[in-house]
C-alpha cells in the first residue's frame, strides 16, 4: 500500500532472498477494468459501491486458481523451476 513512499524502500541487498509472486500481464488484462483493484476504487466507484464490491469479488474468484497453482508448485518442489531473478531495473 505504501509503494509510493520512497523512504520505505529497503536498503540494497535486503531483497536478495525474497521471492516475489505476481500475476502475468495477460491475467491482469482479463480482470474487471483490466487491472488489480486498489484503494483508488473507493473514489472512482463512490457512486456505485456495489460495482466496486462485485469487481473485488470477481478478482478474488479469478485469482483462486493462481493460489492453488502456487501451492502445487511448493508441494511438488517445483517452485525453483519457475523462479526468475530480477534485474536491477525491475524493482
Amino acid at each position: 500500500m505504501d509503494k509510493r513512499i520512497k523512504r520505505r524502500r529497503p536498503p540494497d541487498g535486503y531483497l536478495d532472498s525474497v521471492v516475489m509472486v505476481y500475476p502475468s500481464e495477460d491475467f491482469v488484462a482479463s480482470l474487471p477494468d483490466g487491472r488489480v483493484p486498489d484503494r483508488g476504487d473507493f473514489e472512482t466507484c463512490v457512486d456505485d459501491p456495489a460495482l466496486r464490491i462485485a469487481n473485488w469479488r470477481k478478482v478474488v474468484e479469478l485469482s483462486a486458481p493462481l493460489g492453488e497453482e502456487f501451492l502445487d508448485l511448493i508441494a511438488g518442489g517445483r517452485l525453483q523451476q519457475v523462479v526468475e531473478p530480477f534485474s536491477n531495473g525491475q524493482l
